[in-house]
Order: structure tokens, then sequence, then C-alpha cells
């Protein structure tokens, strides 16, 4: 999916007298993309016992490899002269939008049943879709999952879908689903249940104004512009591969049974807002005012939900198996950062003026904030089954999510008078202000949680068995905010004043769960193969944030002139890092 939204507007206006011009121009590109994915094999079984599929290797594969991108730009530009009398007066607004929104209505889930069904056997794990007039309980529309422990006879049709003991409402968002549910399968080869999704989402917004004002005469020349640019990346997605519903899986001859979830999505946002204003006054007497402002924002938000499960099933593998929940790069990708945002706001603005009296002024202010949120939950599960591998044996976790957010905002304002002579006066002043937020959050806004769990299952292997959850998040973040101003004057008299300010602040946190867990299930290794229940927290945050801001104030005029020269800067900057982790490996009866 792609969408491209490009705005352009200019503006020119020239009089004798007064003149006036402004220009604005604004674009919106935006993605809404619902992409369910799904492969099954359901309900395949043989008469009198035998298995439903037989085969040399079996595959159930479902991929997501969705690129998305919306690009937005707003570029604006005004000119104006006033040539004997009156005011030049100018303005330009330069705006851009780039949002990709990923994620899907549960209608666009394939629910297993529906409302319109009386008595059905329900599985843990299956779904039915509460229909529009429905009022048994449970939300019109929505769909809802079974966590009831064991099979359950239903009336599909008169049941109460709010009791949170049996249901728990789907949550919004897109689907990659590989299952094999309520089947028989032997095989000579491998057995590979996988879901993947190595989507790429990404948004760039460019925002641009210029404006120029220039009076030859006796007015005032005022120049304002302003550009903003907002880019964001909403991303939900649930990525599940799956045994269940009383599956059972034979290999022979050193086959491998994977069940495997891969998230490798990507998210990339930028954005930058430049303005640039500049006045100018040439004329005996009048004033010269400019103003500028750029900002930018820049923010991707995750929720994802990467699950590998066998769930009442039966597997028997004459070699591995593995159960893989895996939140990874993908090894084809390009980039450094599964997740990176980038900010920028530039404004410049002058003013300048060579009459004896008046008013020349120049303001300044250029702001970004990036922002990344990540909500993850990655659980490799067996559940209620039996497991037996001919070699090894793992159920692991893994999470290496990398995020970045870089911003900045850079401010310039430079103010001149060279009027002079005995009666010369006026004030010239300039005034900056830059700042900047880089903000870096994993599990601040929801659980992110990296589990590998056998719960009430019988599991053995011939080698080592593993459970295992390990994290490797990791964050960067830089903020720099930088102003400067300059005012001088060649005036007798008068006040001549700078001022600038800068900021900026790094804000991360991690904030997440690390868990193998084994609990009420047997383990049981042969041929010397050990027992592994490890649970390792190796998540990083590097941060960086800079304030500078310099102001420069001169007067040149004459020995015993009345001139006054004033100039204030501030620069200041403050990184945070927080890194909240609950790591348990544990075995319990």
């Amino acid at each position: 999916a792609f969408s491209l939204g490009v705005g352009i507007a200019a503006a020119l206006a020239s009089g004798n007298n007064s003149s006036l011009a402004g220009s604005g121009a604004g674009s919106l590109a935006i993605n809404l993309v619902s992409n369910p994915v799904r492969s099954r094999i359901r309900n395949s079984r043989g008469a009198n016992g035998s298995p439903g599929i037989t085969a040399d290797d079996v595959v159930v594969t479902a991929s997501d490899e969705s690129f998305v991108r919306s690009d937005a730009g707003g570029f604006a530009i005004a000119l104006g002269e006033s040539k004997r009398t009156g005011s030049a007066k100018s303005a330009a607004v330069g705006v851009a939008l780039a949002i990709n929104v990923i994620d899907a209505s549960t209608r666009g889930v394939e629910a297993d049943f529906t409302t319109d069904l009386a008595n059905q056997t329900v599985s843990s794990g299956d779904t039915v879709l509460v229909g529009d007039e429905y009022d048994g309980g449970g939300t019109p529309g929505t769909v809802y999952r079974y966590i009831g422990d064991s099979d359950s006879t239903i009336n599909l049709a008169a049941h109460n879908y709010d009791n949170p003991l049996l249901w728990e409402e789907v949550v919004d968002r897109d689907w990659v689903q590989a299952t094999i549910k309520g089947s028989d399968i032997e095989t000579t080869g491998d057995v590979l249940v996988q879901a993947q999704s190595t989507m790429q989402s990404e948004a760039l917004g460019m925002s641009g104004a210029l404006s120029g004002s220039m009076a030859k005469g006796t007015g005032t020349a005022l120049a304002l512009s302003g550009a903003g640019s907002g880019v964001y990346n909403f991303v939900e997605q649930s990525i599940e591969a799956s045994v269940k519903g009383n599956s059972t899986i034979t290999t022979t001859s050193a086959g491998d049974v994977t069940v495997q979830a891969i998230d490798s999505t990507e998210t990339i946002s930028d954005a930058g807002g430049v303005a640039v204003a500049v006045a100018a006054s040439t004329g005996d007497a009048g004033s010269a005012v400019s103003g500028a402002v750029g900002v930018a924002n820049a923010a991707n938000w995750m929720d994802h939900s990467i699950r590998a499960v066998v769930d009442h099933s039966e597997v028997t593998a004459a070699g591995d198996v593995e159960v893989n929940a895996l939140a990874r790069q993908d090894v084809n990708s390009d980039n450094d950062y599964r997740v990176d945002a980038l900010a920028f706001g530039v404004a410049a603005s002058g003013a300048g003026s060579s009459t004896t009296t008046g008013f020349t002024g120049a303001f300044a202010g250029a702001g970004s904030v990036a922002t990344n949120q990540i909500d993850h939950m990655i659980a490799a599960d067996v559940t209620n089954s039996t497991v037996d591998a001919g070699a090894t044996l793992s159920v692991t976790a893994f999470d290496d999510v990398s995020i970045r957010a870089d911003s900045g905002g850079y401010s310039l304002a430079i103010a001149a008078d060279t009027g002079s002579g005995a009666n010369a006066a006026g004030a010239t002043v300039a005034g900056a202000i830059g700042f900047s937020l880089a903000i870096n959050e994993i599990g601040v806004q929801d659980e992110h949680s990296v589990t590998a769990t056998i719960d009430n299952s019988d599991v053995s292997a011939a080698g080592d068995l593993t459970v295992e959850a390990t994290s490797e998040a990791s964050i960067e973040s830089l903020s720099i905010g930088a102003a400067g101003s300059g005012a001088g004057s060649a005036s007798g008299s008068g006040l001549n004043l700078a001022l600038s300010g800068a900021g900026a602040g790094s804000y991360n946190a991690i904030l997440h769960s690390v868990e193998a867990i084994v609990v009420d299930s047997s383990l049981a290794t042969t041929d010397s193969g050990d027992v592994h229940v490890i649970a390792v927290d190796a998540s990083d945050i590097w941060t960086d944030a800079g304030g500078v801001a310099v102001a420069i104030a001169i007067n040149k005029g004459s020995s015993g002139s009345t001139a006054a020269a004033a100039s204030g800067s501030l620069g200041i900057a403050n990184a945070d890092n927080t890194i909240e982790a609950t790591v348990n490996a544990y075995l319990q009866d």
C-alpha cells in the first residue's frame, strides 16, 4: 500500500503602497490496512483411528510480507514588497501529515463459529463471532476466544460470552495464523507450522515555509512563516502458530516438528518542519519584524501478540521438536533498527532595517518530538499436551526488539539596524527558542512479556530438553535543542536585546517480564540429555541529550551614545533511563 500527498502554494505581492502576500499548503497521506492471513489444517482425521494425512512432509505457513508507505509534503512561499509608502506583509504556512494504521476489526478475523449455531464442541482457542442482533451476553459484532481448560459442548445460540472464566474478547489487530487443529498427521519427514510477519510500515512527512517582506518607504515590513509535520505508524498484529484441538502429529525417519511464530515487523517514521522568514525596511522610518516556527512530531506505536502453541494435543517426533515464539529482525533487513523515529524542526528568522527610528525584531521557534511505544506479548507454550522428541526438545521465547528515537530543534534569529546618526534611535530585538524530546517506551502503556511455558503436560526427549525465555531489547535515543540569537545596531540610542533558550530531553523505559516456567508437568530425558530452564534479561539503553543556546547583542553607536546592549541565553538537557524487569525461571509441581 502506498499513498502520496503533496501541497505547494506560492504568493507574490508588490505595490507602490501597501502589499500583502499569503500562502498556505497542506497534504495528508494515509493508509488504513487490514490484512488477516490464515493457513490451516482442520478436522482431518482418518477412519478407524488412522491418520487423516500421511505425507513425506507437511508444511503449514502463513506469512505477511506487506509493505506500507505514506509520504506527505506541504510547501509554501510568500513574498511581499512595498515600493514607496505603506507596509509590506507576507505569511506562509506549510503542513504535512502522514499516517499508517495497520490492524483489523474483528470482522476481519475468520471466526471458527457464529452465534447462529446451536450445540457445538469447542476447544481452547476456538473463536465465536457474536451476531449483530445477539442479546444473550457479549458485544454484538465482536469475536470471543474460548479459554476453558477442556473441550465442551455449548449451545452457541444461547450463551453468555461475557463470562471471563470461559471467554476473552479478541483484540482488534492484524492476524497472521498457521494452525493444525483437530487433525491426525503422520509423516516420514518434517512437520512445519509457521506464522511470520516481515511487514514494513514507513511514513515520511516534510513541510517548509518561506516568507519575505521588503518595505522601501516609511511602512512596516512583516514576514511570518510556519511549518509543521506529523508522521505516525500504528501497528497491531497477532502472529500465531499452533497445534491444538486434540491433534496428533507423528514423524518417523528422524523427522522434526517445528511450531514457530516469528515477528520481524519494522516501522520507520521521519518528520521535518523547516520555516524561514526575512523582513527588511530600507526607508527613512518604519519597522522590520520577522517570525518563524518549525515543528515536527514522529511516532511509532506497536502492540503485538506473538504466540507458538501446542495445546491439548500429542506430538511424537523421531527428530527434534521446537516450539518457538521469536521477535527478531529479519536477516534480509537493511535497517539498523526495527523501530525508528526521527523528527526535526528548524526555524530561521532575520530582520534588518536602515531606518533612523522604529523597531527591528526577529523571532524564531523550533521544536520536535520523536516517540516509540512498544507493547508485545511473546509466548511459547506447551499446555495440556504430550510431547516426545527422539532428539532434542526446546520451548523458546525470544525478543530482540530494537528501537531508536532521534529529535532535534534548531532555531536562529538575527536582527540588525544599520541606521546611524545622532538622532538615530530604535529598538533591536532577537529571540530564539529550540527544544526537542526523544521518548522510547517498552511495556509502559501495556504489558510487555517474554514467556516460555510447559504447563500440565508430559514432555520427554532423548537429548536435551530446554525451556528458555530471553530478552535482548535495546533502546537508543538522541535529543538536541539549539538556539542562537543576535541583535545589533549602529544607532546612537535605543535598546539592543538578544535572548535564546534551548532544551532537550531523552526519556527511555523498559518495563517487562522474562519468564521460563514449568508447572504441573513431568519432564524426562534419555541418552544423557539435560534439562535447562533459563530466563535471561540482556536489555540495554543508550541515550544522549544536549541543549545549546547562544545570544549576542552589539551596539556600535558613537562615543557618548545612550544605547544599551543586553543578551541572555539558557541551555538545559535531561536524560533519564529506567529498566524494571521481572525475571523468573522455575519448576513447580
